[in-house]
C-alpha cells in the first residue's frame, strides 16, 4: 500500500546516505594509505640509494603506490556513482544542471545503540535464523499431521450427510431453468454412513515408518542446537563442533575436576 511505500523509499534514501557516508570515509583511508606508501617508497629509495636495500624493494614500493592510487581512484568514482544515486532518490531535476553538480556532504554520522542481550535470548535468535533448524522444523511440524491422518484412517468413521437441492426436469433449455427457479421439482437426502477398516497391515507400517522418521528428525534437530559451528568443511568431510553434557560426561567431569583440585590442594 501507501504507507509501504513510502517506508520503502525512506528505507532506500537512507540506505544510499550511508553509503555515500562510507564511500567518503573509504577514500579517506585510502588517502592515508597511500601517503603512508609514498612515505615507505622514499625510505626505501634512500636505502637502496646508501646500498642498505636491494633495488627489489624500491620496485615492490613503486607498484604499492600505483595499488594506492588505483584505489583512490576507484573511491572517487564510488563516491560519484553513491552520489548519483541519493540525488536521484530525492528528485533531482533532471534538466537542472546545477542541482547534479552539487557535491552532496553528509554531516550525520550513522547512529546505532549497543543491545545487551542474555545467552539464552542470544541462543534463541541464532536457532530462529539457522535455516537449516528451521527447515527441520517445518519438516516435524509435517510429518505430525501426516501421523495424525494416518492414525484417523485407522479408526472407524461414521458420517452423517444431508442434501438438498432444486431440480430443472424438462427437454428444453429454458423451461428447464424456469422449474429451476421456481423451486418446483425439489429432492431432499439424508442418510448415515459408517466406515471400519479392515486389513490394515499397509497402513499401520505406514504410520510406523512416519513415527520413526519423525523421531529421526527430532534427533536431527537436537544435533543441530548443540552444534556450536563447523570445524572443517571439506568437500563431503565435515567436522562440526558439538558440546553435548550426558550423564557419563557429567560424572566425567566432576571426577577429573575433583582429582585436579586434590592434587592441587596436595
Amino acid at each position: 500500500g501507501l504507507l509501504g511505500s513510502r517506508e520503502d523509499a525512506a528505507d532506500a534514501v537512507q540506505e544510499a546516505y550511508l553509503n555515500l557516508l562510507f564511500a567518503l570515509r573509504d577514500l579517506e583511508v585510502k588517502d592515508k594509505s597511500l601517503k603512508l606508501s609514498e612515505k615507505l617508497l622514499e625510505v626505501n629509495r634512500n636505502k637502496v640509494r646508501v646500498g642498505a636495500m636491494a633495488p627489489i624493494e624500491e620496485v615492490q614500493a613503486e607498484a604499492q603506490v600505483a595499488a594506492q592510487l588505483e584505489g583512490i581512484i576507484l573511491a572517487e568514482k564510488a563516491i560519484d556513482d553513491a552520489e548519483d544515486v541519493l540525488k536521484r532518490l530525492i528528485r533531482a531535476r533532471e534538466g537542472d544542471l546545477a542541482d547534479w553538480s552539487n557535491h552532496i556532504y553528509p554531516t550525520d554520522p550513522p547512529v546505532y545503540e549497543e543491545m545487551q542481550v542474555g545467552f539464552d535470548e542470544q541462543v534463541r535468535l541464532a536457532l530462529a535464523n539457522r535455516p537449516d533448524y528451521l527447515e527441520f522444523r517445518q519438516l516435524k511440524d509435517i510429518q505430525e499431521l501426516n501421523i495424525y491422518a494416518l492414525e484417523n484412517d485407522l479408526k472407524p468413521s461414521v458420517d452423517l450427510q444431508w442434501k438438498y437441492q432444486f431440480n430443472g426436469l424438462s427437454d428444453e433449455w429454458d423451461r428447464s431453468f424456469r422449474h429451476l427457479n421456481s423451486g418446483e421439482f425439489q429432492t431432499y437426502e439424508i442418510g448415515v454412513f459408517a466406515e471400519y477398516p479392515l486389513g490394515t497391515r499397509t497402513a499401520r507400517s505406514q504410520l510406523k515408518r512416519t513415527q520413526a522418521e519423525r523421531r529421526r528428525t527430532d534427533v536431527q534437530r537436537r544435533a543441530i542446537e548443540q552444534t556450536v559451528y563447523t570445524w572443517i568443511a571439506s568437500g563431503d568431510f565435515v567436522l562440526d563442533l558439538t558440546l553435548r553434557v550426558d550423564p557419563l560426561s557429567a560424572v566425567m567431569l566432576l571426577v577429573i575436576t575433583g582429582i585436579g583440585s586434590l592434587i592441587h590442594i596436595y
